[in-house]
């Protein structure tokens, strides 16, 4: 028999993990007393909410071991390390009474989800974990709201042209801030920038090359001109200094939020195969959709190829659309496509008629 000991909180500020060390220790004696015997398996999510919706790796592990029957009996610090959204808890009493599992906790004692009266208890103490959530995230945007109020920092990660506290300008980046700014006044593109920057090996305040998207965001915050932003809405002077003039960053904001603005490859086929691959089952174009995963905590996306019925062939698109592109630019290396695909492999000799021959 294993015993799965599920333990979580939801902001690790050290870094060091030891709320969840704690919680593990507490329920390893809860199993000693318990007199489980077998083995003990600790599943942790470290700095992650169960109220905001987050991916939780670990917990997504106890389902699966508890529907395959790996796990007998689950241990938990209290019920609201498991659950803080009915959603959640309920998705729990199905696999609990499908597979007979066991649940323990060290606060709030047995939680028997297999009878109505147990059910309605966890209900209630879950219903008051979201409650206590809810009224907790209403604090903390009022106390956010109000230190934007007074032109305050709330924190978060590192701005662009600051230093960590968010308001102290760092100079040598305030610089590329204003040098950017100008360039989009003058004409250039996003993309014209972008590749400057990269090219000079100026990385992003998160220490990664540029994107069109990184650089619109960065150029258009108020903060580079000195104001304070809330919800979209300037609220007023920040407790930093301007980086730009005011009239500068409003023209840049006026030029790059301009929705009529669209880049220049818009237009431009973004996945190689879409409409043109077909389904080896069922002959059907393959059109490109998108997947969402689970892992490191956070849930991510990815196209894929599918089938257009949806029931038969799919296939991650990166790798396949860097496969065509090998086995492309490999055959049209080859000095025989010269020969074969003028059109396609050279430019038309210049001059030339019907005929084929030079005038």
């Amino acid at each position: 028999m294993t015993t799965a000991v599920y333990v979580r909180i939801s902001e690790d500020r050290e870094g060091a993990g030891l709320g969840v060390d704690r919680q593990a220790q507490d329920c390893r004696a809860l199993a000693a007393q318990l007199q489980l015997g077998g083995d003990v398996e600790v599943l942790a999510d470290n700095d992650i909410s169960a109220y905001s919706g987050r991916c939780r790796p670990s917990y997504d592990r106890l389902l699966d071991g508890m529907r395959s029957g790996r796990y007998a009996v689950v241990l938990a610090w209290h019920t609201d390390r498991l659950h803080r959204t009915p959603r959640d808890l309920e998705e729990f009493i199905d696999v609990v009474d499908a597979a007979g599992v066991r649940v323990e906790t060290v606060k709030s004692g047995p939680v028997d989800l297999r009878t109505p009266s147990g059910r309605a208890v966890a209900r209630t103490l879950t219903a008051w974990a979201r409650y206590d959530s809810e009224h907790t995230a209403e604090r903390i945007r009022r106390k956010v709201r109000e230190i934007a109020e007074n032109g305050g920092w709330s924190g978060g990660g590192r701005p662009f042209g600051f230093e960590p506290d968010g308001v102290t300008v760092r100079e040598d980046e305030a610089e590329e801030v204003r040098r950017a700014s100008a360039l989009v006044l003058s004409g250039a593109s996003l993309g014209d920038i972008v590749r400057d920057l990269n090219g000079r090996r100026v990385l992003t305040a998160t220490g990664k090359p540029w994107g069109r998207t990184q650089l619109r965001q960065v150029l258009t915050r108020a903060r580079n001109a000195g104001l304070r932003q809330y919800q979209g809405d300037v609220l007023g002077e920040a407790a930093w200094l301007a980086i730009v003039e005011e009239s500068t960053w409003r023209a840049v904001c006026a030029l790059l939020l301009d929705p009529s603005r669209t880049p220049a490859a818009a237009n431009a086929r973004r996945w190689l195969l879409s409409g043109l691959a077909v389904c080896g089952m069922c002959g059907e174009p393959m059109r490109t959709g998108t997947v969402q995963s689970c892992a490191s905590g956070s849930r991510s996306s990815r196209t894929v190829y599918r089938c257009s019925s949806g029931s038969h062939v799919a296939r991650h698109a990166d790798p396949v659309d860097d496969l065509v592109r090998r086995v492309v630019i490999a055959r049209l290396s080859q000095p025989a496509a010269r020969h074969r695909r003028p059109g396609l492999c050279q430019a038309p000799r210049r001059g030339a008629g019907a005929t084929g021959e030079a005038g």
